[in-house]
């Protein structure tokens, strides 16, 4: 049984108690909750901690074996843990950094070559905040008068490669856009410039340049200077399919779901990113 995005929306917004609008002429839908995306992983952590699930949020696996006890099935080892996995194993985690850990468990799926079709790539986000007391400066660059409450600019002429101005009650609140999303030949660019805002608390230079961009793209409007700047840099942001691969995504996701579908003692799931 495969659930729709439309499904799934509306069954987040039932649970969460937040209001949507349906796009007039396109088929997405304006589905935001209050606190942002972050909310749907927070609630899922609340109800998790309620029901006593521990947490070990700052204690990333280095080394994965098969237990030698017969009471348990793997020992997954942290820099100052050793936990015992009764029932099923789930590795939450990118490629990369599986390929980097232990194991005589990792050792075998590193091994597999379903691992290594997918290949990562690197992106760049820029978010900005205008002054939430002002109205937002891009509501004249949507149709409203036909129903559509988004925009979407496409391409890397100014490094911008994607800018997305979703107009709903949520983004109206907190007035603030991702004004940059960068995963080609601009993210050198980039990153240099939220390295250099984080390292030395300077962001005046990484909100220059993204409100230049800005007013190249929308040289009518009056762009007011943003109140606050947040630049991310991701190692892994994208997946494709390595070079030269001839597995579809469909056998990446078996893969994924039952990497020892012939073994039935082996009980684990790769989730890939979870955050």
């Amino acid at each position: 049984m495969s659930l729709s995005y439309s499904y799934i929306s509306h069954l987040w917004s039932y649970i969460l108690g937040f209001r949507y609008t349906r796009e007039f002429d396109t088929l997405s839908i304006n589905c935001y909750p209050e606190g942002g995306m972050t909310a749907l992983s927070d609630a899922q952590y609340e109800r998790a901690v309620s029901n006593d699930v521990e947490f070990y949020l700052e204690e990333p696996a280095v080394c994965i074996d098969r237990s030698e006890d017969d009471h348990y099935l793997y020992e997954v080892r942290t820099p100052n843990y050793k936990l015992y996995v009764r029932e099923f194993l789930f590795i939450a985690n990118n490629k990369d950094p599986i390929r980097k850990m232990n194991g005589d468990l990792i050792e075998e799926i590193n091994n597999m070559p379903l691992t290594m079709v997918p290949k990562s790539a690197s992106a760049a986000t820029v978010m900005l905040q205008f002054d939430p007391a002002e109205p937002a400066w891009w509501y004249d660059t949507v149709d409203k008068s036909g129903g559509v409450y988004s925009f979407r600019t496409y391409g890397d002429l100014d490094c911008f490669s994607r800018l997305e101005i979703l107009d709903t009650p949520y983004h109206r609140q907190h007035n603030a856009i991702r004004a940059v999303y960068s995963d080609s030949r601009c993210i050198d660019l980039w990153k240099e410039l939220i390295d250099d805002a984080e390292s030395t608390g300077d962001y005046s230079k990484l909100v220059d340049r993204s409100v230049r961009g800005l007013r190249h793209a929308y040289p009518d409007i009056e762009i007011p200077e943003p109140i606050l700047a947040k630049g991310k840099f991701w190692d892994v942001s994208w997946y494709f399919n390595a070079p030269l691969s001839t597995s579809t995504n469909e056998d990446v996701e078996e893969f994924g779901v039952n990497p020892f579908p012939n073994d039935e003692d082996e009980r684990v799931c790769l989730v890939g990113d979870c955050e």
